[in-house]
């Protein structure tokens, strides 16, 4: 939380983006152990969709959370409207965005 947080995400996206071999070792380390099992419940939700969707997607949804984490705390462009930069409602837009278009066909 904070700006060390803001701080800490937008390292991790930087990272990320640049396909760092330090995210890779930090993400063996810290993070690989956890997710294992996502793929596999999304399989259960959306039975329709092939593993290499899943993979395709959770990589999409990685990277938007990822990216819209990062500019969270920074101004709006001038193509937002008003009220974009509101930290709540970007984490609830970005949840509603994630999770409807995850098993759509």
């Amino acid at each position: 939380g904070g700006e060390r947080g803001q701080y800490y995400i937008q390292l991790i996206s930087r990272l990320y983006v640049d396909r760092s071999p330090v995210f890779e070792q930090v993400s063996q380390r810290y993070v690989d152990g956890t997710t294992h099992h996502f793929p596999k419940l999304i399989q259960r939700s959306c039975p329709h969709l092939s593993s290499a969707t899943i993979s395709r997607r959770l990589a999409i949804a990685n990277n938007a959370c990822l990216q819209t984490l990062a500019e969270i705390a920074k101004p709006r462009r001038h193509w937002q409207a008003e009220g974009c930069d509101q930290p709540e409602a970007v984490v609830a837009d970005l949840t509603a965005f994630i999770s409807r278009g995850f098993c759509a066909s």
